[in-house]
């Protein structure tokens, strides 16, 4: 994931999100993005600004994350796009955890 970053969306990235206590305060190794926490993020983004979230978890943690994310960016536009397939954002609401809505967005 890294390298397809630092090849392709470095410039198109503002934040890198990370829950790992760890690695915040860190920079993404290519691309001197500093790592930052989900409240850190939501602190400093303007609310009126739609949010493209690059989502680097597997289908089985979406559950967990995106209702933390739509929590955090509340008023915000958000669109979700997974890194990994197969991801419950390609398969359909239908097939949704609950809580894990969603605005498709094709690219």
């Amino acid at each position: 994931m890294i390298d397809y970053i630092n090849c392709y969306l470095k410039d198109y990235i503002d934040f890198v999100i990370d829950d790992q206590k760890e690695k915040q305060g860190l920079f993404l190794p290519g691309c001197n993005k500093q790592i930052l926490s989900l409240q850190e993020v939501s602190q400093m983004h303007n609310k009126h600004k739609p949010l493209g979230i690059l989502l680097g978890i597997y289908k089985e943690n979406e559950h967990k994350v995106i209702p933390k994310c739509k929590a955090a960016f509340a008023g915000s536009e958000l669109a979700y796009f997974p890194l990994y397939t197969p991801s419950f954002l390609n398969m359909g609401d239908r097939d949704l955890p609950s809580g894990a809505l969603h605005r498709e967005v094709r690219i």
